[in-house]
């Protein structure tokens, strides 16, 4: 598990990574020790979970097409890749 932590405005975020590059990775957000988001990814670096207490959204998941584009709607807030 990788972790890295920044300050910002008075809060202190960290972000962990954890994983194998076999099965899938989770990158989790926490700010001051409390997890807002946590996004998993699959091996071919595809995002499939979204949790995300800021935006309101318990789960997520995301679809891919068969050209590998992301075909779930976006969530609010979510910018296009």
């Amino acid at each position: 598990m990788d972790e890295s932590l920044e300050p910002r405005g008075g809060e202190s975020i960290a972000y962990t990574h954890d994983g194998d590059l076999v099965t899938a990775i989770t990158l989790t957000v926490t700010r001051n020790g409390t997890q807002v988001e946590s996004y998993a990814y699959d091996v071919n670096g595809r995002r499939f979970q979204t949790t995300s207490l800021l935006r309101g959204v318990s789960t997520c998941p995301s679809t891919y097409n068969t050209d590998d584009q992301r075909t779930k709607p976006r969530m609010r807030g979510e910018s296009r890749r």
